[in-house]
C-alpha cells in the first residue's frame, strides 16, 4: 500500500496519483523559490537569510504550527490564505482523509459515566450528534467509550479544509510556481549586481 498504509479513505489507492501530483508541485515550488531568492539576492549570504525568513513565516502560518482555529483573525485573512504551505497540506490531507472510518483503539477512547438509570447512548447522543464522533458501547450504564472521530472529514473540517477544494489547491500551488518562474526571469533580467 502506498507508502505505510495511506489510501484507506474514499479515494483509496487512486488517489495516490493525486498525492504524488501534489508533491510533484510542491517541489517546483521549492525549486523555484530558491531560485528566485538567489536571484534578487546579492549574494548568497543575503540569499540564505531570505530563505529562512520566508521559510519560518510559510510554516508558522500554514495551520500545523498554529492550527486554524488558534491563528489571530489577522493572520487568518491573508497570510493562512496566500501559504503554499496550507494548500499543500489541505490538498493532501483531505485527499487521504475523506470518507476514512475512524475506529479507535482501547486506549484512544475518552471514558464518562452517565447519570444513573441511563445507558451510554441516551446520555450522550445529543453530545454525538453536535460535536461528532461515536459511543462504541451504546447500551452500557457505567465506562462509555467515546471516540471523537468517526469519519477522516470531522478531523479536518474544523482547519477550515475540504475535499471539495482539492484541486482548487493544487493549482494555486502550481500557480506559485509559475509566479516564481516568471519573477526569476524578470528579476534576472533587470536586476544585476556588480558581484555576480
Amino acid at each position: 500500500m502506498y507508502p505505510i498504509g495511506f489510501g484507506q479513505g474514499s479515494a483509496g489507492v487512486d488517489g495516490t496519483g493525486f498525492q504524488l501530483w501534489v508533491i510533484i508541485c510542491m517541489m517546483l515550488f521549492g525549486v523555484s523559490l530558491g531560485q528566485l531568492m538567489a536571484a534578487i539576492s546579492p549574494s548568497v549570504q543575503v540569499a540564505v537569510l531570505f530563505n529562512s525568513f520566508i521559510g519560518l513565516v510559510l510554516t508558522t502560518f500554514c495551520g500545523v504550527t498554529i492550527p486554524y482555529p488558534a491563528l489571530i483573525s489577522f493572520w487568518r485573512s491573508w497570510l493562512y490564505q496566500l501559504g503554499p504551505y496550507t494548500r499543500t497540506l489541505a490538498a493532501m490531507l483531505s485527499t487521504e482523509l475523506h470518507g476514512l472510518v475512524i475506529s479507535c483503539k482501547s486506549d484512544e477512547f475518552n471514558y464518562f459515566n452517565p447519570p444513573s438509570g441511563q445507558t451510554c447512548g441516551e446520555w450522550a447522543d445529543d453530545f454525538v450528534s453536535v460535536f461528532g464522533g461515536y459511543i462504541n458501547n451504546r447500551n452500557a450504564t457505567s465506562s462509555c467509550e467515546y471516540c471523537q472521530y468517526q469519519y477522516g472529514d470531522e478531523f479536518y473540517t474544523p482547519l477550515n479544509i475540504s475535499f471539495d477544494n482539492r484541486w482548487r489547491d493544487v493549482f494555486i500551488i502550481f500557480a506559485f510556481f509559475v509566479f516564481n518562474v516568471l519573477m526569476t526571469i524578470i528579476v534576472s533580467r533587470f536586476l544585476r549586481y556588480a558581484k555576480r
